[in-house]
């Protein structure tokens, strides 16, 4: 898959996920770029149709909300460069500086609530523990107790 298909696909993925026309989106480029793409350049664009410049895919990047590398990330194991030459996806991640996966704000926020809600339960958790501690601690002292005093309680005669 040409790198050029590899932009349009994820470029198409992103801009449907933020419900955007294609008009819409080529219009919200226009502050970014000093003018708006045609529904036309977008339906291009999206077949992998035209080169990007590196201001394009930056503006792409900010009015979708997807990162840089999010829409060079192929779904394929290689990516044609123009000369025709395959580069290794893996390859191009590493190129790219990237793990392999992004992890969207609204995942993020998720993982923090799960993190909340995971500390909320270690620290009821130890609360029960101190509870149990503090149960054992009386229970011990009140055997040892119990034990010296029948120590110094002298066996009756018979």
């Amino acid at each position: 898959m040409k790198i050029e298909a590899v932009v349009g696909d994820r470029l198409r993925e992103a801009r449907k996920a933020a419900g955007m026309r294609q008009e819409q989106f080529g219009a919200a480029l226009a502050p970014l770029l000093g003018k708006a793409w045609s529904r036309q350049s977008v339906s291009l664009a999206e077949q992998g149709g035209r080169a990007f410049t590196a201001a394009e895919l930056v503006a792409i990047s900010r009015v979708l909300g997807v990162s840089v590398g999010k829409l060079l990330s192929p779904k394929t194991p290689t990516v044609t460069m123009p000369s025709g030459q395959d580069i290794k996806a893996k390859e191009l991640g590493w190129a790219l500086d990237l793990e392999g996966a992004e992890i969207p704000p609204a995942s993020l926020a998720a993982i923090g609530d799960m993190l909340d809600t995971a500390m909320a339960a270690h620290e009821r958790g130890l609360e029960e523990l101190r509870t149990t501690q503090v149960a054992l601690d009386a229970a011990t002292e009140a055997t040892w107790g119990l034990y010296r005093r029948s120590s110094s309680i002298a066996e009756p005669e018979v």
